[in-house]
């Protein structure tokens, strides 16, 4: 709802959206790490995956990648 924009993701340091794209007529689909001024994506820099603002849409894969670097970093 547009009364709840932009005011829950304040709350959460971690906020992905989920993203399509056609590449070669496919369609492929992503999750958007931070923001290109469309959405409020937003992601520390720590957690970037090679360094890019998109990844594959699994968000299991993105989280066990999160808990490594928490596990890794104390």
């Amino acid at each position: 709802m547009k009364e709840w924009e932009g005011m829950i993701e304040k709350e959460f340091t971690v906020v992905t959206y989920a993203d399509m794209r056609i590449k070669d007529e496919k369609k492929e689909y992503c999750l958007k790490l931070n923001t290109d001024g469309k959405d409020s994506a937003k992601c520390p820099p720590m957690f970037l995956v090679d360094d890019s603002d998109t990844i594959p849409n699994d968000s299991n894969a993105f989280l066990q990648h999160i808990r490594n670097i928490l596990t890794n970093n104390k």
